[in-house]
């Protein structure tokens, strides 16, 4: 913890501004539904992009009781902003506030597609659960269950336009590498 200070850097010419930072000791946040043996979160990982960045959504449902074989997570639309999942939903174990828990997570690129404000819907799961909710991985002889369905908070992000000074075409991107092959490998070439 404490204040830090990053000078300026000179780039090709120019300055960049010295930044302050300040760092604070970690704790652990309260997640909403926390304490609950059955809740969903979502976040990302930018409020305010550039109009089509991309932004990543992670989905993840936390459990601390036997979920069966029918969990699925419903199709996410977000009105203005293109949305490709990323591979396969992972599944591990965490701890938080000294309770284990369950974890199915579901990874979103989002590319919003006009500034403004982009509202993210509450992201819908479904799933079937052992009927006793009592938060235990306890098995039940008579294979009791009931059905969920939960529903993360919505989210906000402010999507700021294409700068003024951005060129033709408009490629936002954090980093940019573009590698050329000369095909065959074998050709030959006069200098001068």
């Amino acid at each position: 913890p404490g204040t830090y200070h990053i000078p300026s850097v000179r780039w090709a010419g120019e300055d960049s501004d010295p930044i302050e930072v300040r760092v604070v000791a970690a704790t652990e946040r309260q997640l909403p539904g926390m304490g609950e043996p059955l809740f969903i979160r979502a976040e990302v990982n930018r409020q305010d992009p550039y109009v089509q960045s991309q932004v990543l959504l992670t989905v993840r449902v936390y459990y601390a009781m036997q979920i069966y074989n029918k969990a699925e997570f419903r199709p996410l639309v977000v009105e203005h902003a293109l949305v490709e999942p990323l591979g396969k939903e992972g599944q591990y174990q965490t701890q938080l506030n000294g309770r284990n828990y369950g974890v199915i997570e579901k990874r979103y690129a989002l590319f919003p597609q006009k500034p403004g404000t982009l509202t993210i819907p509450a992201i819908g799961f479904d799933t079937e659960v052992a009927s006793s909710r009592r938060g235990g991985f306890a098995l039940d002889i008579f294979n009791r269950t009931s059905e969920e369905h939960l529903e993360s908070e919505a989210l906000q992000l402010e999507v700021k336009p294409k700068p003024a000074n951005a060129g033709d075409p408009w490629l936002p991107a954090r980093a940019l590498r573009l590698k050329a092959e000369l095909t065959p490998a074998t050709a030959h070439f006069t200098i001068g």
